[in-house]
Formats: C-alpha cells, structure tokens, sequence
C-alpha cells in the first residue's frame, strides 16, 4: 500500500531521522512518503531528512503556538500535501520495530476500521480517544475534521487529533487501537 505519512517536529533533528529510518526499515512492500513539517525556522537538518528517502516533502512551517495547538497546525498543513487514501499521522518520537507493524494496522482497516492507532488515550479529563502519536485513518475523515485541541471552560477537553476518534463515534465507523505498544 502506498501511504501518506505526517510527521511534525520542532527542533528535533535526532528524533525525526530515527523515526523516519525506523519507518524506511520495516516498510515491507509498502511506499511511504514523508511529510514533515518543521514548527520553526530551522533548517539546519532538513537537508539531512530530505536525504532519508526520495519521497520527502518538506513543510517549514514557524509558528509561535505552542503544545498541542503547534502539533495541530503542523498536522493541518501536513494534509494540505497529502495524496494517498489513507494517512498515517504520528509524533516524531515514534518508532517502528517490526516489518509487519503496518500489515497489522492495514489489515485492521481491511477488517472494516476506519482508524487504527497505538495508543488508547484515557486522560481522566479528556475524552477517551486514539491519540495522535501515531494513527492510520482515511484521509476524507481527517480532512473533515479540525485537528485542534478542544477546550470548555478553560479545560482541555479533547487533544489534537482527537476529534477523529469523536468522528468515528459519531458516524457509527469502527476503530480499534494496539494492545500491544509501548508508550
């Protein structure tokens, strides 16, 4: 299968190239393409990702958000670029450790899933959701949805990208996270 990935950074060099190796590592028969989306101005790694892989998009993107708002724009502009059916969105601090890692996530969405993550967040103060540090999920439902935290009364009551999980819910699709990922 040929995927779409959206990966946001902010200064974070080591992390985005270990993530993308990883990826590139235990790919298997699928084509990855890399979206990453640097928060800031700095460009002193890009060349060094950009040599990762022939399918890297570069997004500067500098924005004075912070948290989980940075993280959202990032991932906002990440789908502007965006040209598969289904994407995979994920901190750059994510690691793949197995070839079949996403033969199992796919074979989720074949099971009828319209989002498969790897972690189930169950903050006490949030809604319960797939959280964003690493998710597959048809790209229509991602591009209708804001990836932007949610807040009532001054509390956060949903994280970025949780909507998705909310979407998923409201509409009756299925979802499913991993049981077994380290966090």
């Amino acid at each position: 299968m040929r995927l779409d990935f959206i990966i946001p950074t902010f200064h974070s060099r080591d992390l985005t190239i270990n993530a993308i190796k990883s990826f590139e590592k235990h790919k298997g028969n699928h084509q990855f393409r890399y979206i990453v989306i640097e928060n800031s101005s700095d460009t002193s790694y890009k060349e060094e990702v950009l040599n990762l892989s022939g399918e890297i998009v570069w997004i500067q993107n500098p924005t004075s958000l912070i948290n989980s708002e940075a993280n959202a724009i990032a991932i906002e502009k990440g789908l502007e670029e965006v040209k598969t059916e289904y994407i995979f969105i994920c901190h750059n601090d994510v690691a793949a450790c197995q070839v079949d890692w996403m033969d199992y996530m796919i074979s989720k969405i074949e099971e009828g899933c319209s989002l498969v993550g790897t972690v189930l967040d169950d903050h006490p103060e949030r809604i319960t959701a797939v959280h964003i540090s690493g998710l597959l999920v048809e790209t229509k439902i991602a591009k209708s949805v804001s990836m932007y935290p949610v807040y009532e009364n001054n509390k956060q009551v949903a994280d970025v990208g949780d909507l998705l999980t909310q979407y998923c819910r409201d509409n009756n699709l299925k979802y499913f996270c991993c049981r077994n990922t380290l966090n």
